[in-house]
């Protein structure tokens, strides 16, 4: 028998944490490759003005870098505390058997 609001399942936060384990690192190699891109279209524009570099190539950098800002992360992840995240525990939405 459960209570409404009360916990009927808690999962392990060890795992919650190892599923964000992959994504951490990628953010400081995108800003990277994001400034980058936006260095090759400068000197793609540049060259562009000077009639040296074609079009296509400048439209492809620019490509490159709103792929790239579009990948990039916004703002830094937070750290979760254990047991702190909603997903961590699951309350009953009502009175009942389980």
């Amino acid at each position: 028998m459960v209570r409404e609001g009360e916990t009927i399942a808690r999962l392990e936060s060890i795992d919650y944490e190892a599923s964000g384990a992959p994504r951490r690192g990628r953010g400081p190699a995108r800003r990277g490759d994001l400034a980058e891109y936006v260095r090759q279209l400068r000197l793609s524009e540049d060259l562009t003005a000077q009639k040296i570099v074609a079009v296509d190539q400048r439209d492809a950098a620019a490509s490159r870098v709103k792929i790239a800002r579009r990948r990039s992360p916004r703002r830094r992840p937070t750290r979760v505390r254990r047991g702190a995240a909603p997903e961590h525990v699951h309350r009953a939405p009502f009175g009942g058997v389980v």
